[in-house]
């Protein structure tokens, strides 16, 4: 009992080691930078808000190092900067292309980065005026984008999560190189979407995929859990949700088999498609497998001829064939130059409350 009591004293006497006054914190929830003319351009997005006051605003610095540019907004702030709340993490094209590693290594050694912060691959636009456009759905640009991430990962199959610690994770495994979500602005500019997986060699930005090249990556890595594909049948489109998706990956000898499989339900489709009928069920079966082979041929071509494994087919050699693993010096250069066999199976399990369209029903009154 005495113990409990000293240890409580204790604590309340202490308190929280870096325990401030939010009053007196800037919170940053979003940070962009860029890299031009031989220095560091890093942006902060910082969100202090009351119940009946919300407030945005951004501040933006030069140096020869990040530490530096931060220090320098820090001059220009009257309250204590704080990392703890960063949602978001933006990087230039340019730089990325350049060497990613120093962002990473900030972000690591920064004793107040909570590093479950999203990191994004700017495409196109500058990462300022991505970091500060809010759309009419959201409050702030960081509640925007992370909650975009959100939605999307799970319903579409070209985003991948994207958290920062997910990144560091991929770039230090032997045998897979990291992707990483694209980010920029709608053509109106009133908004912010999310593009096509950005393709890297270790540190170095390398290649944009396409929005097939990414599902297929996604595909080849596990991380589809919805994906909408369109096929056609007799002239008439259907859209499938695919789901329940599973992969295995194996090696035999000098070769790589993969079966995939998922289930699905008709999402969508135009009249005069009978469902009732066996092999119609069995043909749009077959569409579907063959949609799914193509998506994955899509983005082993494109990693092949860049010559990256961004599916970690070398990691899992690298788990169950250690030895094998170790005789390979370039993985990546044997990986452009392996056999891949993939084998897709789609079973369709639901065809909605209707077997017929709506269009169908109608025109047979």
């Amino acid at each position: 009992m005495k113990k409990i009591f000293f240890i409580i004293i204790i604590f309340l006497h202490t308190g929280c080691w870096n325990y401030r006054e939010l009053n007196n914190c800037a919170i940053v929830t979003g940070m962009a930078i860029d890299y031009t003319d031989n220095e560091y351009h890093v942006s902060l997005l910082f969100s202090n808000s009351t119940k009946d006051n919300k407030k945005i605003s951004i501040l933006n610095e030069t140096g020869k190092t990040i530490n530096e540019a931060i220090k320098k907004i820090g001059l220009e702030s009257p309250k204590e900067i704080y990392l703890s709340h960063l949602s978001y993490v933006i990087v230039s094209e340019q730089l990325a292309k350049k060497n990613i590693t120093p962002v990473i290594d900030y972000l690591l050694r920064e004793p107040e980065s909570n590093q479950n912060f999203n990191l994004l691959i700017a495409k196109k636009y500058n990462v300022e005026e991505i970091l500060s456009t809010v759309t009419s759905l959201s409050d702030y640009p960081s509640q925007n984008i992370n909650a975009t991430i959100k939605i999307a990962e799970k319903e579409q199959a070209r985003v991948i999560k994207s958290d920062f610690n997910s990144f560091v994770s991929t770039l230090l495994k032997p045998g897979i190189n990291p992707i990483a979500n694209s980010i920029m602005l709608t053509d109106d500019k009133n908004n912010n979407k999310l593009d096509s997986l950005a393709i890297f060699k270790d540190n170095k930005l390398i290649e944009w995929a396409t929005i097939d090249e990414s599902i297929g990556i996604n595909m080849l890595r596990g991380n589809v859990k919805n994906l909408y594909t369109s096929i056609n049948i007799d002239d008439k489109n259907l859209v499938i949700n695919c789901i329940n998706y599973k992969n295995t990956t194996k090696f035999n000898t000098n070769k790589l088999n993969i079966n995939i499989y998922c289930e699905g339900s008709i999402s969508e489709m135009d009249r005069d498609i009978n469902l009732n009928n066996i092999k119609t069920i069995s043909l749009l079966e077959k569409k579907v497998e063959k949609k799914l082979l193509e998506y994955t041929e899509k983005a082993i071509k494109k990693c092949k001829d860049l010559k990256i494994d961004s599916f970690g087919f070398g990691n899992l050699l690298y788990k169950k064939q250690p030895n094998k693993f170790k005789r390979i010096k370039d993985w990546d250069e044997y990986f452009s130059n392996l056999e891949i066999n993939i084998n897709t199976n789609f079973k369709l399990t639901s065809t909605g409350s209707l077997l017929e369209s709506i269009g169908e029903i109608n025109h047979e009154k």
